[in-house]
């Protein structure tokens, strides 16, 4: 896969409207496994937390995503700041809304999975049903994210190097 430079959208302005990149899986993939990256970690912490904390699933999805967020969001504005030069506020907003579209896709899939395999609910880390509700989600996150990214990075929404 060749490697592209990475030129980050300003969304708002009016060149923006008019340019479209060509989408590749693999570049779809790569984005996917970033977004991933701070996902998995929001996920596999936050369910930590809320179940040893006995908390009832509501609160586990808020702060398994808003952990996801925070990971996510940190993992792709810091090393593009340092990158470019810039300030971690001004990466923020060049990746801010491809990275959030991408990971509450991915949080919404995995959150879904764990509660519906019951690991959400399971009472204890220590259960079969937490880690393998956790080992189903994380996949199923995944696929159901690339198409989203897929089209992000064709729509010049998301970033397409990694």
């Amino acid at each position: 896969m060749e490697h592209q430079e990475h030129t980050p959208a300003h969304h708002g302005d009016a060149q923006d409207d008019t340019h479209e990149t060509h989408a590749t899986w693999p570049a779809a993939f790569w984005a996917t496994v970033h977004c991933a990256t701070g996902c998995v970690s929001g996920e596999v912490l936050g369910l930590m937390i809320g179940v040893s904390l006995g908390l009832g699933p509501w609160p586990i999805i808020a702060l398994t995503t808003s952990l996801a967020l925070l990971f996510g969001l940190t993992l792709a504005s810091v090393p593009l700041a340092r990158r470019l030069g810039v300030g971690v506020g001004a990466a923020l907003g060049m990746v801010w809304l491809g990275e959030t579209v991408s990971i509450l896709t991915m949080e919404t899939v995995m959150n879904a999975v764990d509660y519906l395999m019951g690991g959400m609910t399971s009472g204890t880390v220590w259960s079969t049903a937490f880690w393998l509700s956790m080992a189903i989600a994380i996949p199923i996150g995944f696929v159901a994210t690339l198409p989203v990214n897929y089209v992000m990075i064709g729509r010049g929404i998301a970033k397409h190097d990694h």
